[in-house]
């Protein structure tokens, strides 16, 4: 029995999210035909797809700022929660 849901955690992104980033142009570029699109959109995909069009040391830098920003996301939330226990003290 097939399942549409994958047993394994999938990662996703879209086309204006790696724009974001400001990507070299040859791998936006590959990313863009890769998606068959000539621009960006908000159309999440699977990042495991890139690398069937890009390198892997493109899907790489983008895994990598992706964590960076979680990483950023998660020391705010930590800084928010100690500045909350200091107030209420």
């Amino acid at each position: 029995m097939n399942s549409p849901f994958s047993p394994y955690p999938v990662l996703f992104t879209s086309l204006a999210e790696i724009e974001s980033f400001n990507p070299c142009k040859s791998g936006w570029r590959r990313i863009l035909i890769g998606q068959n699109k000539t621009e960006s959109d908000s159309i999440l995909f699977p990042i495991v797809d890139a690398v069937e069009s890009n390198t892997v040391s493109d899907v790489c830098w983008l895994l990598m700022l992706m964590l960076l920003i979680f990483m950023l996301l998660i020391m705010l939330l930590i800084m928010q929660y100690k500045q909350r226990g200091t107030n209420n003290s």
